[in-house]
């Protein structure tokens, strides 16, 4: 009998064990590398941002240390206070606006269409 069940241990409980280690080493390794990708992932995304942000930051150093200047200061006063250097004149020139240059098209001796033959012509495409 001890001959049997050592048979029947080897024969059948050992190889599904075996599989059973196997799938589970498998799926624990599957994971560790699924769990390395969305890290790997977010990492990615995240030195882009940092990267859009540091680039921000400087454009925004850059503003300020033009807003710090004196040629920022002198025209800005020019322009929302009219200030002027000794000897200059300021001329104002006023702000014509362009008449639109987009012509209505009319015809001069037109009726108006019936709601039918709107819907007539919007479904077959019929042009007058």
């Amino acid at each position: 009998m001890p001959r049997r069940r050592s048979q029947f241990f080897l024969k059948k409980v050992f190889p599904i064990a075996g599989f059973l280690l196997m799938f589970y080493t498998l799926f624990s390794l599957s994971k560790v590398i699924w769990k390395n990708y969305q890290i790997e992932k977010e990492l990615k995304d995240l030195k882009e941002t940092v990267s859009v942000l540091e680039e921000e930051n400087q454009h925004f150093s850059n503003l300020i240390s033009y807003f710090k200047t004196d040629a920022y200061r002198e025209k800005e006063a020019r322009q929302k206070l009219g200030y002027k250097k000794p000897g200059e004149s300021v001329v104002l020139v006023p702000n014509v606006e362009e008449p639109s240059s987009v012509s209505v098209y009319q015809e001069e001796n037109t009726k108006p269409k019936s709601t039918s033959r709107s819907w007539w012509d919007f479904f077959f495409k019929r042009t007058d």
